[in-house]
């Protein structure tokens, strides 16, 4: 996925970008009616995120603290999400936005073709982003993430699967796993690996990889591989056209790191194709 290079067949399935800010309560609260409405004409159906939260603190041993429940009353956290489907039919393009943060997520459709890509997604998202932050008086970007979901099952990879579908060559797909099992071992679930890496030319910038197990049944084997940039704005950065720099430049770091992580078999079986 470098610059001269198209895949036909990514295993991307879902492309996510996020803003984070400090937004006073009583302002949000006063203009989300408005804001609600706003983003429901494009985007009509409201499915909130509910999450109980439960209050812990860490006692005892700082090398091996004991988390003591601090509250018994659980906390309701609900997150704002509006999406152009209903979640049990397939997510298509959704906005979240809870307080301080706007997130766009940006699934594929098999309808687009190879036209549901980075550039449809950097549109949408800073058409919007500069509606969130006009809205509620943001001035001030402290964080900017890009996050790329790249998906590893039958459908996505087949090749690298054993005949029963049971077993998945992930030393033959991703680079870092490739030194792990000696000739004839493979692999089990649950596949898990997380490193983090700072850009040494960008100091308040950092790259996530994270390798997390999806297997749903011994029979449906998976591995969701995360690519994540994080960015951390000086304040002049804030406007519009520095974040759209930023997004840019954080898209063109998880190309570079496709290429890397990925082995040359895997990304051949995503079919390349020069630009």
């Amino acid at each position: 996925m470098d610059g001269n290079i198209e895949y036909g067949k990514p295993p991307v399935v879902e492309r996510v970008a996020s803003l984070y800010a400090d937004i006073p309560e009583e302002l949000f609260e006063g203009r989300f009616e408005d804001w609600r409405n706003l983003v429901a004409q494009h985007f009509p159906v409201y499915e909130p995120l509910k999450q109980w939260k439960l209050g812990f603190q860490n006692k005892g041993d700082p090398k091996e603290p004991i988390p003591i429940l601090i509250s018994s009353q659980p906390e309701l956290i609900i997150t704002p999400r509006f999406s152009r489907r209903l979640s049990r039919e397939g997510f298509d393009w959704s906005i979240r936005c809870p307080r301080g943060q706007f997130t766009m997520n940006m699934h594929p459709d098999p309808s687009d073709g190879s036209a549901r890509r980075y550039a449809q997604l950097r549109y949408e998202f800073i058409s919007w982003a500069e509606r969130w932050m006009e809205h509620f008086e943001v001035r001030t970007i402290k964080l900017l993430t890009l996050h790329y979901v790249n998906a590893l099952n039958m459908g996505t990879v087949p090749s690298f699967f054993s005949k029963d579908g049971l077993s998945l060559a992930l030393p033959d797909i991703i680079n870092v796993f490739m030194n792990v099992a000696r000739p004839g071992e493979i692999i089990v679930p649950p596949f898990v690996c997380h490193a983090n890496i700072q850009f040494p030319d960008k100091e308040n910038a950092s790259f996530s990889l994270q390798v997390q197990d999806s297997s749903s049944s011994p029979q449906a084997v998976g591995v969701n591989v995360n690519f994540i940039v994080t960015v951390q704005p000086v304040p002049e950065e804030s406007s519009i056209q520095k974040i759209t720099e930023l997004l840019d430049w954080a898209h063109y770091r998880i190309l570079e790191r496709f290429e890397y992580v990925f082995s040359e078999r895997a990304k051949q079986s995503f079919e390349p194709v020069k630009k």
